[in-house]
């Protein structure tokens, strides 16, 4: 019997050795892969109410062979001099193509005639709680510094780093200088940009946010032609204060969801029939978290489109589908 045993625990532990090795290995050659798609930023700014030049770090991922770069427009709001700094430490002058800070991003272009590797572009829709997050990023100025976590949580919202908020939290180490930085999933297609950490300290304590790519893709389809980011809307207003007791007396067991407040008679929401009292539910199939999570989902919409909504009305679910407007130009039309 001793014998069985311990050969059986001689299995065990070679089984894990194998997977551990595996595992190694498989995460050696997915940075092999990345790296040379990140980039650090290095950036000159101006501050005008003290009348001098300062300097900052962030981070960045190319996304054409032609040399089109994403970062986070915190990062480079301010410049009028920036630099992208490769792994194999190639340099190279940048120009700005356009921001959004509405989510928190911008595109730049590298002035050269280079071929560049570009990261590939993952579905921000598809992930899990519980998958591989790898970050790469120039935290403090540890250029093309890569970090290992998990997703921990999607859909989170509320922190005012930006108009729309959506983001994926992950324990990945994220630092000063991360942000911009591409998120990876285990296949090395990015997922997010790092933007935000909370943190009481100022260092990581494992609680990083990142913009989804999803909503990322949206605004660079603008940027890259140097217009400014549509965005569209329904015209609801939507409860911020809707609560588990407000949930109940509606019939559901949970707050996730956005409680309709308003809906106007002439918007795109009243003539497709949605009212005051209903909870959105899902919207083109993804459930919603919150009032913020809405907002973003029917922002990152393109004008023109038809968005398929699941709302809770009168104790049942029901359907419906509402053609979105352009924000802007409905907006000046309001007033």
């Amino acid at each position: 019997m001793k014998k069985i045993f311990k050969f059986l625990l001689f299995i065990f532990i070679a089984l894990n050795c194998f997977a551990l090795q595996s595992t190694e290995e498989a995460m050696v050659k997915l940075a092999e892969d990345v790296l040379p798609s990140a980039v650090s930023i290095k950036v000159k700014t101006f501050d005008r109410r003290s009348q001098s030049d300062g300097n900052a770090l962030g981070s960045g991922f190319v996304i054409s062979s032609d040399g089109h770069v994403v970062t986070n427009n915190h990062v480079v709001a301010s410049a009028f001099d920036i630099t992208v700094a490769f792994d194999n430490g190639r340099e190279y002058k940048a120009e700005l193509l356009g921001t959004d800070p509405d989510i928190d991003i911008a595109l730049l272009k590298i002035n050269s005639r280079e071929k560049f590797k570009p990261a590939r572009l993952g579905d921000s829709d598809e992930i899990k709680v519980g998958q591989w997050a790898i970050s790469v990023g120039n935290p403090h100025g540890f250029n093309n510094t890569i970090t290992l976590g998990i997703i921990s949580a999607t859909g989170r919202s509320g922190y005012g780093i930006g108009t729309y908020e959506d983001f994926i939290q992950t324990d990945a180490a994220i630092n000063q200088g991360n942000s911009g930085g591409p998120l990876f999933n285990s296949r090395g297609e990015v997922i997010g940009i790092n933007t935000a950490i909370f943190s009481q300290t100022g260092g990581s304590i494992g609680i990083g946010f990142s913009i989804p790519i999803n909503i990322a893709k949206h605004a660079i389809e603008f940027l890259k032609d140097g217009k400014t980011v549509r965005r569209s809307l329904i015209g609801v207003a939507l409860d911020s204060n809707y609560n588990i007791q407000k949930a109940k007396y509606l019939g559901l067991e949970s707050i996730n969801g956005a409680l309709v407040l308003q809906v106007g008679k002439n918007t795109p929401a009243g003539k497709a029939g949605m009212e005051a009292g209903d909870v959105i539910l899902e919207i083109d199939g993804r459930k919603v978290n919150n009032m913020k999570h809405a907002q973003s989902l029917i922002a990152n919409k393109m004008p023109g489109e038809k968005i398929s909504f699941k709302i809770w009305r009168n104790e049942k679910l029901e359907s419906l589908e509402v053609t979105a407007v352009d924000r802007s130009s409905y907006l000046q039309l309001q007033r």
